[in-house]
């Protein structure tokens, strides 16, 4: 299946940040395990697969290893107002900076629902980072699937 990119085919990504989901444990969990939906599974698995760095985010921490301990919270960004959202593309921006280093020429593909990436791509553009959302405008569903398809052609 091939990878429907969107905007300037900018090449391929060097890290993925996946975004997180309401569906989530009630206990305490390393952040890629604390997520329970079949979609978050779906993301982490291609995170995985691509054998690159990668990340969470969360409207609670911003951007988390995979690896990080969390506790359960219920911080949704859908319920966030639009400054909230702007202000966590900010933080993510910068807390991405503190562990990859200097994000000019740094392509950064995200596997998140549309409220995350209109949250974060405007400060990694603006920290010259170079965004690609290969899954921009598809429905849940045909989400589910691109990844199902992805998963099948590497079995």
């Amino acid at each position: 299946m091939s990878r429907p990119r969107t905007g300037a085919d900018v090449g391929d990504p060097d890290l993925l940040l996946v975004g997180c989901v309401k569906s989530r444990s009630s206990e305490p969990a390393l952040a890629k395990d604390l997520f329970t939906s079949d979609y978050f599974h779906k993301m982490r698995a291609h995170a995985e697969a691509t054998g690159l760095d990668w990340y969470v985010v969360t409207a609670e921490h911003g951007l988390v290893a995979p690896d990080q301990w969390l506790e359960p919270y219920s911080l949704c960004l859908a319920d966030q107002d639009v400054s909230s959202r702007r202000a966590l593309g900010l933080r993510v921006a910068a807390q991405l900076e503190q562990r990859w280093g200097p994000l000019p020429g740094t392509v950064v593909e995200i596997h998140a629902g549309r409220t995350y990436v209109e949250a974060l791509r405007p400060a990694l553009l603006q920290s010259g980072a170079e965004v690609l959302d290969p899954l921009r405008g598809l429905s849940l569903g045909r989400r589910l699937a691109w990844y199902r398809e992805l998963q099948d052609q590497s079995d």
